[in-house]
């Protein structure tokens, strides 16, 4: 997914203009690595996108889908914009709509363990921090027992059931799956 600003018009008349985003869906097709010099290089995406105005709609639940029978890019002509920069990217998933094959619903992914550490305005930043409930702490039971006959091993509160100690004679047993390694 990519999420661009884009500078429009609301006429021909309009002489105001306003900057908008425009989100493109797409699936990543290929990945290059163009290298100008051993500090200098780039990792491009190369995707199927789709086009939005007939590729992508919003159900009734809210939910964005998409249609990768309506691509943005059809015929590979030079005038195609396929490319973006790996760093463009956000990751998303797409999930087969059970009523309507053609579409698919569009998952956003939850990043873990990635933090804009270097901004000033934390407020983009705070869908990247999970929202949970703190853990309380937990009682652990730190002693460590050198023979078994030092720990009690019955549950309180189970009524508990004897089982006789059963001896196996392995030298006069008969049957194989008695015997295990």
């Amino acid at each position: 997914m990519l999420k661009a600003n884009t500078i429009s018009y609301a006429s021909l008349k309009d002489k105001n203009p306003r900057i908008g985003g425009v989100t493109y869906y797409g699936k990543l097709t290929d990945i290059f690595e163009i290298h100008y010099t051993n500090e200098f290089k780039f990792i491009l995406f190369k995707c199927d996108w789709i086009d939005p105005q007939v590729g992508k709609k919003v159900d009734e639940f809210n939910f964005t889908l998409v249609n990768f029978n309506h691509l943005l890019y059809k015929h590979n002509k030079l005038t195609d914009e396929p490319f973006i920069l790996a760093t463009q990217a956000e990751q998303v998933c797409y999930v087969t709509d059970p009523l309507e094959l053609d579409w698919e619903v569009v998952m956003q992914l939850t990043i873990r363990d990635s933090f804009d550490m270097y901004s000033k305005d934390s407020s983009h930043v705070s869908h990247l921090v999970p929202q949970v409930e703190p853990l309380s702490q937990q009682e652990l039971d730190e002693r460590v027992y050198a023979r078994d006959d030092d720990v009690h091993w019955v549950r309180d509160g189970v009524d508990g059931i004897l089982v006789d100690d059963v001896q196996v004679d392995v030298d006069n047993a008969i049957d194989d799956d008695i015997i295990e390694d």
